[in-house]
């Protein structure tokens, strides 16, 4: 039996495929499959639609989920995000549309496909990289001005988890260009990975 967040990620990426949208679930659910799990209430997934492609996912979606149809353009628009809660689970997924913003965009040109697999099926689902999550984290605290210290625990966690297989100079080039340099080093310290 599926849980709760993989029952939906698995009905999220057969509307993604169906729709010819490009996706990378993103936030907690990735850093838990990087790191250290945690619970989380909701799925943040990055998309890329054309106008079309979004309006067919727009009904793909209504088949299990509550769309606001108008938000949604509007965040087409603007490449901001919407939500849509799954009517059976109750479950809220937050879909941020790219846009021209090179870390959105990064985060699904770098996307890795990860197998999950249960006694009722298996399939590849589109993550946001381990790399981009950290990266991604970094920014969410920082906006929250410090107080969202679970996100410096959840990068921590995927830095230690990975280890070696982080593309470091990835990491370095993307957290200069951001101003999150002492941010990453402070995680890498706390990872038990800072090799100075």
């Amino acid at each position: 039996m599926l849980t709760e967040p993989e029952s939906v990620l698995f009905v999220l990426a057969d509307a993604f495929d169906e729709a010819h949208v490009d996706y990378a679930v993103g936030g907690s659910v990735a850093s838990s499959r990087f790191g250290e799990p945690r619970a989380t209430l909701d799925t943040d997934i990055v998309i890329d639609p054309t106008y079309d492609s979004l309006t067919l996912l727009l009904n793909v979606l209504s088949r299990a989920f509550w769309v606001d149809r108008e938000r949604a353009r509007e965040a087409y628009q603007s490449a901001s995000a919407f939500q849509a809660v799954h009517i059976s689970a109750m479950a809220k997924v937050d879909l941020f549309v790219v846009g021209d913003d090179p870390s959105a965009r990064a985060q699904i040109e770098r996307r890795t496909a990860l197998r999950i697999s249960t006694s009722a099926r298996d399939r590849d689902v589109w993550f946001v990289s381990a790399e981009d999550i950290v990266v991604q984290k970094l920014k969410w605290f920082v906006a929250s001005s410090g107080v969202l210290e679970r996100q410096l625990r959840d990068v921590a966690g995927v830095i230690r988890l990975q280890g070696e297989r982080l593309d470091r100079d990835y990491l370095t080039r993307t957290a200069a260009r951001l101003g999150l340099t002492e941010l990453l080093v402070r995680a890498m310290r706390e990872a038990g990975q800072d090799r100075r």
